[in-house]
């Protein structure tokens, strides 16, 4: 039985390896590691659910390692699709802030943010994954800017679109009004990019949910 642990063990740390792989990243994954990716993450929020103390945070280090890193692969496994066959166990509502908590920093807004960029609202897991990042953004507004800064104006535009995207962008003034007051005394350009990305979904806006 060791034995067998052990193997699996290692496969899993082999498809996280390459999941964290920019060449992974950047290729669309197939059908069969995104159902692969679902496995994984479905057992390790349960192992967190199931276990304490020091072999908690193992699996919540796990878990974050097994987490997408970009939207495109983020909206197949937690967003809705009618014709999806995925199977997920676990919400993020409780995984995410606790996640927070047992990643150093600079790893965790790294990917949260790599994850936000070119996103676009949906209620359930991609809003609650909206809310995390409208939320921890503001707590950490010098690293948010440096990961962001090493991104094109394209992709930091876009992830200030998914921040303010919704029904009703307009009920984020005195939010975006507050976060612009503090990026724009750090870096002015990454300021007019959220401006420009907020200014937008304003105009598209009708009152109804654009």
């Amino acid at each position: 039985m060791k034995g067998k642990s052990r193997f699996i063990q290692l496969v899993n740390v082999l498809f996280v390896l390459c999941i964290g792989f920019t060449s992974c990243k950047s290729q669309p994954q197939s059908g069969k590691m995104i159902k692969e990716q679902v496995k994984l993450l479905n057992q390790y929020a349960q192992a967190i659910t199931n276990n304490e103390g020091v072999k908690r945070k193992e699996y919540l280090i796990l878990f974050f390692q097994s987490f997408p890193n970009d939207f495109e692969t983020f909206d197949e496994i937690y967003g809705y699709h009618e014709d999806s066959v995925l199977h997920l166990t676990h919400t993020l509502f409780e995984l995410l802030p606790e996640l927070k908590k047992s990643i150093p920093a600079d790893e965790y807004y790294k990917k949260m943010i790599s994850v936000g960029i070119r996103g676009k609202w949906q209620a359930d897991e991609i809003g609650i994954l909206q809310h995390h990042l409208q939320k921890i953004v503001p707590e950490n507004v010098r690293l948010s800017i440096e990961v962001l800064n090493k991104e094109d104006e394209k992709e930091i535009e876009s992830f200030w679109y998914f921040l303010f995207d919704g029904p009703h962008p307009n009920n984020y003034r005195k939010y975006y009004g507050d976060l612009y007051t503090k990026i724009s005394q750090i870096n002015p350009k990454i300021a007019d990019l959220m401006k420009r990305a907020y200014e937008q979904l304003l105009s598209e806006d009708d009152g109804h949910g654009h």
